[in-house]
């Protein structure tokens, strides 16, 4: 499960070449993922990650009184 969440957050990154070349293969050309399957085990398991990892992923908004950037 662990690996399935960190290949979301490397893909939704988009920094390595390989989450490129994904993100190429299955986004649309505004960016949004494809709605229709396309065969990858990877694809499977980046899917599973997300399912795991979106809840979790969000902005912590303080009182502005410490900043770091």
């Amino acid at each position: 499960m662990q690996c399935s969440a960190k290949l979301y957050w490397v893909f939704k990154q988009g920094i390595k070449d390989w989450a490129l070349f994904l993100k190429s293969k299955f986004s649309t050309k505004s960016g949004d993922i494809n709605c229709y399957h396309k065969p990858s085990t990877i694809w499977s398991g980046i899917q599973t990650g997300a399912a795991l990892s979106k809840p979790y992923i969000g902005w912590l908004i303080g009182d502005g009184k410490k900043i770091d950037f």
